[in-house]
């Protein structure tokens, strides 16, 4: 039992009987009020029912084996000296200030020697405890457990907030956490009843994952004198950030493939992880992007095109993405028109100088550019007549069309002579749009024209036989041989190397009185292309044998 009474009202200690000449003694080993050591000044008086008969105060805190003398009861002549009478049990009582309330409490005791009872053997020994009533409680009022999550690099406070629900201040001795990223901000120690009070707990992750913890506050707290609260603590990826942004560039149309050698990582950070990256083209019809071992940047721009084109980087570390634009400009230049062909011709029939025309075609060109395409066609007639003459002549023309046509006897109106035996014509086209120029892929093309019309002079019938050079001599494709009869005959060709090797014959057949010609492709009798070099042609009739050299060149 503990009796609370005021400091005024009650003087103080405990009234022991006056010495009565016989002595008991009872020792106290150890005195605790709520399982603390009696503050000293505090004083323990032993009891017989409501009779002291005994007491001493603690000269300090914790002091043990306190001997208090107790008197015994006794009778001088008539007078009775009061004190325990023996074989009754011992009582003892504690008074003492605690938080400045005096206390008066029943104690139990716990012998050690003796039975309990008062004279029982010369003296006893008994340890006391004491319950004073006054408590201290702690009542949390956050969440269990605590949880925060913020990035690597960064803080993030949370308050514990608990109120002291006791009858006495709450003392705080520590407050601690097990694991280093927890750090315990300033707090009040002492926390009178009723009182509620924040401690600041900072979370400051030292890397990713999660972070378990305990939090303990060891305290006065009766029933939890330590107590453990969980802490769980996420640490998070950092922001990426754009340490300075990424470079433009500037490259040549139809220059590429161009590499551009940049270290992402001086562009994008987030001091903490290795980072990934991913490339984007804002046009992909016009330029396509891949990187080179996260180092080098390859642009591939579309065949003729130029222009400026955004290229996204993403750079993610697995939880934030963040993106920078550069600028891709592709600088136009001039492109030349497209390649293209010209007709080939093998040879043209002219059965009349003054009616006859030559058709001169070729493909159409293409300008990506969208340039305005005018086509130069350039032409020589190369004329030789029946006494070996040889005439050259140049003609061209400038149009757009793919079509050039010239008559004959426009072409022959400044001949010299008027004996043409043979003739052939090389020609080309090339395309031009103002500023570049492309020739026909497939030119020059030559041909024989074989003017028929000759046929019906008259003075072009000799009186002998007539084997003229080849033409074009020398050649890289085909040739024509052109002869000239007196009178209708049989007659053979034969192709033959400078070993005398037959090459190729042709078939004897009868030609009319005249001009006639052969045409070789520079074939053999299997149907194979020979080699350059030199060739004889040679003309056999039954009573005339002509030949010739010929150079293939190819």
């Amino acid at each position: 039992m503990t009796y609370l009474v005021g400091l005024k009202t009650l003087q103080g200690q405990f009234e022991p009987v006056e010495s009565t000449g016989l002595p008991y003694h009872v020792i106290i080993s150890q005195a605790l009020i709520d399982g603390d050591p009696l503050p000293a000044g505090s004083q323990i008086g032993v009891f017989d029912g409501e009779l002291c008969v005994g007491a001493s105060f603690l000269e300090f805190e914790g002091q043990e084996n306190i001997d208090i003398v107790t008197w015994e009861g006794s009778y001088i002549g008539d007078d009775i000296l009061a004190g325990f009478e023996s074989g009754n049990p011992i009582g003892i009582k504690i008074w003492a200030i605690l938080y400045d309330t005096e206390l008066i409490m029943e104690a139990e005791s716990a012998f050690e020697v003796g039975s309990g009872n008062f004279g029982n053997g010369s003296y006893s020994v008994t340890s006391i405890t004491a319950l004073s009533g006054f408590f201290s409680d702690i009542l949390i009022n956050s969440d269990i457990p605590m949880s925060f999550s913020v990035q690597i690099g960064n803080s993030i406070e949370s308050q514990f907030t608990l109120t002291n629900t006791g009858n006495i201040p709450l003392e705080i001795f520590s407050v601690s956490a097990t694991s280093s990223n927890f750090i315990i901000g300033e707090y009040n120690s002492i926390i009178s009843m009723d009182e509620l009070v924040s401690i600041p707990i900072i979370f400051s992750p030292s890397d990713t994952g999660l972070v378990n913890s305990e939090f303990q506050i060891e305290s006065n707290d009766f029933d939890n004198p330590i107590l453990s609260i969980p802490l769980e603590g996420l640490g998070l990826l950092p922001n990426i950030d754009i340490i300075q942004n990424l470079p433009d560039f500037e490259m040549e149309e139809d220059d590429g493939p161009d590499t551009m050698f940049i270290n992402l990582g001086d562009h994008f950070s987030d001091s903490y992880s290795e980072l990934s990256f991913i490339s984007e083209s804002g046009n992909y019809d016009f330029l396509e992007v891949e990187f080179i071992d996260e180092v080098g940047l390859v642009f591939h721009p579309s065949q003729d095109w130029f222009g400026d084109v955004d290229i996204y980087i993403q750079a993610s570390n697995g939880d934030y993405i963040t993106a920078d634009t550069m600028n891709v400009s592709v600088l136009g230049i001039n492109d030349a028109p497209n390649p293209f062909n010209i007709i080939s011709l093998d040879s043209i029939l002219i059965s009349h100088a003054d009616q006859d025309t030559i058709a001169f075609n070729w493909e159409p060109s293409f300008d990506v550019d969208s340039d305005m395409l005018l086509y130069q066609f350039q032409g020589e007639l190369l004329i030789e007549d029946s006494i070996n003459n040889e005439y050259q002549y140049l003609f061209a023309s400038l149009t757009d069309s793919t079509r050039h046509v010239v008559s004959f006897s426009q072409l022959v109106s400044n001949v010299v002579s008027s004996n043409i035996s043979q003739a052939s014509i090389i020609w080309t086209v090339f395309a031009h749009d103002g500023e570049d120029t492309t020739f026909a892929s497939n030119g020059p093309n030559d041909f024989a024209v074989i003017l028929n019309y000759l046929d019906t002079r008259a003075d072009l019938y000799p009186d002998d036989f007539i084997l003229l050079q080849n033409y074009p001599n020398p050649f890289n494709s085909a040739t024509v041989i052109s002869y000239v009869l007196p009178y209708e005959v049989k007659v053979g060709f034969d192709i033959m190397d400078v070993n005398g090797r037959n090459i190729i014959s042709f078939p004897t057949e009868i030609k009319s009185a005249g001009h006639n010609y052969l045409r070789w492709d520079g074939q053999d009798k299997q149907g194979k292309s020979v080699s350059n070099g030199i060739y004889f042609f040679r003309m056999s009739t039954e009573n005339f044998i002509s030949q010739k050299k010929m150079l293939l060149v190819k």
